[in-house]
């Protein structure tokens, strides 16, 4: 049995209940092959920020940090 793993960037233009979602999306695809024949064994779709969304990304809030861990005496 053989197994192939591909990753590829996806561009879409689409709607869903009529809200876009439009997007760049990083695909992987897993392919295993069986009997002659490639099957689709698993697929995984991740959303790739663009650069105009840089400025929207959360940025961790001071209050929620955490103190590094220190040794006990």
């Amino acid at each position: 049995m053989g197994k192939r793993r591909l990753i590829r960037v996806q561009h879409q233009q689409s709607a869903y209940r009529g809200q876009p979602s439009n997007g760049q999306f990083r695909v992987t695809q897993i392919m295993v092959r069986e009997d002659e024949r490639w099957q689709l064994a698993g697929l995984h779709l991740s959303p790739m920020a663009q650069p105009e969304d840089t400025q929207n990304l959360r940025r961790p809030n001071r209050a929620t940090q955490t103190a590094p861990l220190q040794a006990r005496p």
